[in-house]
């Protein structure tokens, strides 16, 4: 049986490419390290710790008494819970009446959007099997697909409002161009004429979302709903300021009462 020798292959060192990549000077975090260094759990003395712990019974007696109220009631009670951030306190007593809304489960007509919505939501997020509303058919995939035009016009406002917003900044660096150079090299225009325009086209996209909304509608307004939401969204952050690259006033206010400062008791 004769040897044989493997030689290794050795790497050679590539040239390195001399790749100049654009930077953006971004300004410091805002938050520094404070999401790093904030306490677990609340420090608080004894005459807090007692009421802490009475309100907490107080929640407790609420939730094994839902059963005694509407089940839409039950429902907002749980959601009041879960978005104060408490709900691990009382997880045996919400699966307790989210069993007893299940048990009773029917696709009740006169339930309001939002309850439904709630309803389905609750269920889904702790494991019980509930089918999603008879909205989401085959003829809302096909008209999604269908280019429509509310659909176009929270494009038009998504695409346009960032850019309005955020151009000057992307301009320090190399950055593709953004509607307003387009506008500006397609037509000639200053920038002025640019901003006039895009806003324009922004203005007209909410007449065509609100013109959408009104009755009789394309498809079931629960859909709509999806899409006027993404565009409210972008309103939020670049209505006034880039509040998505930096965190705006509004934002900073909203971080620090819901992450930060505690919730009087």
């Amino acid at each position: 049986m004769s040897s044989q020798s493997y030689a290794i292959p050795t790497s050679t060192p590539k040239t390195m490419s001399k790749e100049n990549r654009p930077l953006a000077n971004f300004v410091p975090e805002h938050w520094g390290d404070v999401f790093l260094s904030c306490p677990s759990e609340l420090n608080m003395d004894a005459k807090t710790q007692v009421h802490y712990e009475e309100l907490k019974q107080e929640v407790r007696r609420m939730l094994a008494k839902a059963k005694d109220i509407q089940p839409s009631q039950k429902l907002h009670l749980i959601d009041i819970v879960q978005r104060l951030g408490v709900a691990y306190h009382f997880q045996k007593e919400i699966e307790d009446a989210l069993e007893t809304i299940y048990s009773d489960f029917k696709d009740d007509k006169n339930h309001d959007l939002h309850t439904t919505a709630l309803q389905f939501r609750l269920l889904r997020e702790h494991g019980f099997k509930v089918d999603c509303d008879s909205s989401i058919t085959e003829e809302t995939f096909v008209w999604s697909f269908d280019d429509p035009k509310i659909i176009r016009a929270s494009a038009v406002i998504c695409r346009f409002m960032s850019d309005i917003t955020t151009h000057k900044f992307e301009r320090l660096r190399e950055h593709i161009p953004s509607a307003i150079e387009i506008y500006r090299k397609q037509y000639e225009a200053t920038e002025q004429e640019a901003y006039d325009y895009l806003n324009k086209k922004v203005k007209e996209a909410w007449q065509d979302i609100n013109q959408e909304f009104l009755k009789p509608t394309v498809v079931p307004e629960s859909i709509l709903t999806r899409v006027l939401n993404l565009a409210r969204v972008m309103d939020l952050l670049y209505k006034d300021e880039d509040a998505y690259t930096f965190v705006g006033e509004a934002a900073k206010t909203s971080i620090q009462s819901l992450f930060i400062d505690p919730i009087p008791i």
